[in-house]
């Protein structure tokens, strides 16, 4: 069986329609199943069983799907890349983003 074949970084362009991956992806980060993994627990949050590669996998199946459907594991490590580069940032996803509140998720 020949391998899997890998997507490209370019292949994802999160600067597209506005930034709109961008978007959903830190709309996605912002829910509790996934905010936890990604970026830390936060008052009155419980640990879960699933792991960050797991979570990461579970947001490219929304913001990535058309990558997520050549390959899962590829989509959800771009994807991980992605949100840890926001961490490397320093950005808190408790700040004011436009149209997008946590205390609403």
């Amino acid at each position: 069986m020949p391998p899997k074949s890998k997507i490209s970084v370019s292949n994802i362009d999160w600067k597209a329609n506005n930034h709109e991956k961008t978007w959903l992806l830190l709309k996605e980060a912002q829910k509790d199943q996934n905010y936890v993994l990604l970026f830390g627990l936060q008052k009155n949050q419980k640990t879960t069983k699933d792991s960050k590669i797991a979570v990461a996998k579970r947001i490219a199946s929304v913001v990535l799907p058309v990558q997520y459907a050549q390959d899962q594991d590829v989509a959800g490590s771009r994807l991980k890349g992605k949100a840890d580069e926001f961490c490397a940032w320093g950005w808190s996803l408790d700040t004011n983003l436009p149209g997008i509140a946590r205390s609403e998720m």
